[in-house]
């Protein structure tokens, strides 16, 4: 999905004029290939304000792409964004990301199965960041995530309770549990 209308739009991390940027199309069932049993380590940067390479980065691929086995570690950015598209991804591991583990943006409606994310530390964003449909064209599509883990070794301490934070569609949601009187505890959230 692509905004304004449009069937293709610029993918993040290449600047707008060059043309091998453009993602997006028409073919939700699109074959993009295989991306099997990859291990991304160190990887990522910040080129810019809002302008980061991803650990993997996905941009409007299609249902008929493989994508299994993946997993990133130290990324400096998100570890997989997925911009669109319908591609399925199953068996991922994300760990010690700077910013998102899994990020969803402009309204992917694929299916993400077998998750597993050990937050980065205190610098770490979310653990999911689902931004929906974003003023693309398709506003019916919906994804699934299923069979995951989310491991937070950052928990945010008040008086009486701790909290998780993972933001959907723009909104932060908090999993609340209450203190046990440890002053390190390790929160596992489970899909």
């Amino acid at each position: 999905s692509a905004t304004n209308g449009d069937t293709e739009t610029q993918i993040e991390g290449i600047p707008g004029d060059v043309v091998y940027g453009k993602y997006g199309g028409n073919n939700p069932t699109d074959n993009s290939g295989v991306l099997k049993y990859v291990s991304v380590r160190f990887g990522g940067a910040s080129i810019g304000d809002n302008n980061e390479i991803n650990g993997i980065t996905l941009g409007g691929v299609g249902s008929g792409t493989v994508v299994e086995n993946i997993e990133i570690v130290a990324n400096q950015d998100d570890g997989l964004e997925i911009f669109g598209g319908t591609v399925n991804v199953k068996n991922v591991i994300v760990a010690y990301q700077y910013d998102d583990a899994l990020d969803f943006d402009m309204n992917y409606s694929g299916t993400v199965d077998n998750f597993y994310v050990i937050f980065g530390g205190s610098g770490t964003d979310e653990g999911l960041e689902i931004d929906g449909p974003e003023g693309t064209t398709n506003k019916d599509g919906l994804f699934t995530l299923k069979n995951g883990t989310i491991i937070n070794g950052d928990i945010f301490w008040n008086d009486k309770t701790s909290y998780i934070v993972f933001t959907a569609n723009g909104k932060k949601y908090v999993n609340y549990f209450q203190k046990k009187g440890v002053q390190q505890l390790k929160a596992i959230f489970k899909l």
